[in-house]
């Protein structure tokens, strides 16, 4: 048999040749692999790693013709990797069909961690169409599946793409601390790279650029030598004011769009513009919307031009928790299709009406009395709750554990509108007896 994982590790090393020899060649080896459609992904994997990219082509689409489709975990694999090659090829509209056959195969065989992996994907393939409103709504229909045990881990992987939509829509600051809560829970040096990457994007918008260069130069460590620490080193590079080496469409765009950036300072107008007019013409619709934000006056001075970067407004940030009968946690409009735990709903309930109460601090409660009225007096439950809350809206600092003198309280954040909904039939906070219900009987 094949010894596939030889052959990756050899990959991993950038051995090529020696990984090409361990899968053997494709008139015998297939078959000597108990799936063969995963022989022709491995191929493929190789091939495009050192380069070839017809032969990695022509893998896939072998692969793809001896795909047994019932094999939901053989089918999922190979779209998200031909997804993959895809997007790299700039061939956007064909890697989010291969990511949609992913997806169904991963839903059909309920493996979480793949569906949460391939939303990622496809939220990063609309974003580069321009399509950021596509992108949102791909994050927001998982946004349930973050806060279970079986999503949490690869749940980083959607935080990192909500994060890029927060930054993209102009919301810098709720970027950053959705950035920040991936990077702490991302289950692989990789994601974790991702998610500082995007943190990274996020404080450079917020005007913070040493902060940045921090955040970029430890997700250039934590990505190593392959194309996530090159496209991190381009960035670095740019903003120490260097011009770096690159050779992909996307990396040249943002080169261009500094430069324009740079000689409009320098009062070139005419070079601004020409350059301008290189870089949104060469680069994906991502890349100018993330010049828009790392590029606030060449954004605000392109308006008047043929060839203006992309501005999107972020939405009104709104939080309804529906109290009443099922469960349920609305953001944005988006609302999470299950029942909320009883014990987060209690928590963002009891805090909600605080602020109407009058409360010494707004939308805030002392710790220990959120325990007692809302959480039945459960030790842990207070930590176990705002965690949930944290991951399903996707903001670190939605939930805050702050102190009024020496005496701990918790606190919802100020950057959003609070909403309670008690309104049809059924019990309150799912019969719970405590004082938090009682508020909305």
């Amino acid at each position: 048999m094949v010894d596939l994982a030889e052959a990756f590790r050899a990959m991993q090393r950038r051995e090529f040749a020696l990984a090409l020899t361990a899968l053997g060649e494709p008139d015998a080896g297939p078959g000597r692999c108990a799936v063969p459609s995963e022989w022709w992904r491995m191929r493929a994997l190789i091939l495009n790693a050192a380069g070839q990219l017809d032969g990695a082509q022509e893998a896939f689409e072998s692969g793809l013709a001896v795909l047994d489709r019932e094999n939901r975990t053989a089918t999922a694999r190979l779209h998200a990797s031909y997804g993959g090659f895809l997007i790299n090829q700039g061939r956007w509209w064909e890697a989010i069909e291969a990511f949609g056959h992913c997806r169904e195969a991963a839903k059909q065989s309920r493996d979480t961690p793949a569906g949460l992996s391939v939303t990622y994907n496809l939220a990063w393939a609309h974003l580069l169409t321009g399509d950021v409103e596509r992108a949102a709504g791909e994050v927001e229909r998982d946004i349930l599946a973050v806060g279970r045990p079986s999503g949490q881990s690869f749940g980083a992987l959607i935080l990192c793409a909500r994060s890029l939509v927060a930054l993209v829509r102009g919301d810098a600051a709720l970027a950053r601390s959705t950035a920040r809560m991936a990077a702490r829970l991302a289950p692989t040096p990789e994601v974790k790279a991702r998610a500082l990457y995007v943190g990274a994007l996020a404080t450079m918008s917020l005007g913070e650029p040493e902060a940045a260069r921090e955040e970029l130069q430890a997700s250039q460590a934590a990505y190593g030598a392959g194309d996530g620490g090159r496209r991190a080193g381009v960035l670095l590079a740019l903003w120490s004011g260097r011009v770096p080496d690159v050779d992909t469409a996307d990396d040249q765009a943002k080169v261009l769009l500094y430069q324009a950036a740079w000689a409009l300072r320098g009062g070139d107008d005419g070079a601004a513009r020409e350059l301008l007019r290189r870089g949104v013409t060469i680069g994906s619709a991502y890349v100018a919307a993330l010049g828009s934000r790392l590029l606030p006056e060449l954004r605000e001075w392109s308006a008047g031009t043929p060839f203006p970067l992309p501005v999107w407004r972020p939405p009104s940030r709104v939080i309804e928790v529906k109290v009443r009968g099922v469960l349920g946690l609305t953001v944005n409009g988006h609302r999470v299709q299950s029942r909320l735990p009883v014990g987060t709903a209690s928590l963002l309930a009891a805090l909600v009406e605080a602020d109407v109460g009058g409360s010494a601090e707004r939308r805030a409660l002392p710790a220990a009395r959120v325990v007692r009225e809302a959480l039945g007096g459960r030790a842990g439950a207070l930590s176990r709750a705002a965690h949930q809350a944290r991951m399903l809206i996707g903001d670190e600092e939605v939930v805050q554990d702050v102190r009024v003198g020496a005496v701990p309280w918790v606190r919802l954040s100020d950057r959003w509108t609070w909403q309670v909904d008690a309104r049809g039939h059924g019990r309150v906070l799912g019969g719970r007896e405590c004082p938090a219900a009682d508020l909305y009987t």
